[in-house]
């Protein structure tokens, strides 16, 4: 099995001609010399899969690219809850408004945490619910600074 340096010393010796620099993984900071790190974290020396990412850090990217897509839904369905509530709902007028709708729609979630038999649905629907209305209470009185 090659090790990061085995694998680096032939590439390495053209990089330093032209740049006159060793390569640095833009997540962890890993060099060609030093990767005690990614040992650390992974328990073997980690290679290069691009000139500024060393492999260690390419799977948690691969993690991260993976999560993002669900990120974007979820913002997604937090935009749609967003417009619904603001068609249903007026703005909050004062932080205690605010900060008890937040409370009811947290209370509504811990019930469905509390549940033997977990609904993911109903849980994922009250959580984006707990999301939404701590939006609606940054922008509606944080952000338009509502004297209270």
């Amino acid at each position: 099995m090659k090790n990061k340096t085995d694998k680096t010393i032939e590439t390495n010796e053209k990089q330093d001609i032209n740049t006159g620099s060793a390569r640095v993984c833009r997540v962890c900071g890993c060099t060609d010399l030093d990767c005690s790190g990614c040992i650390a974290k992974t328990g073997q020396p980690c290679y290069w899969v691009e000139p500024d990412l060393c492999s260690a850090c390419a799977m948690d990217e691969e993690q991260f690219e993976r999560d993002w897509e669900k990120f974007g839904t979820v913002v997604d369905d937090i935009w749609a809850e967003l417009l619904r509530a603001r068609q249903e709902h007026h703005t909050f007028t004062t932080y205690h408004h605010g900060a008890a709708v937040i409370r009811e729609e947290y209370e509504e979630l811990w019930e469905q945490v509390k549940k033997k038999k977990w609904n993911k649905e109903a849980m994922r629907k009250e959580a984006i619910q707990v999301a939404t209305t701590a939006i609606r209470f940054v922008v509606d009185l944080i952000d338009n600074e509502v004297e209270q």
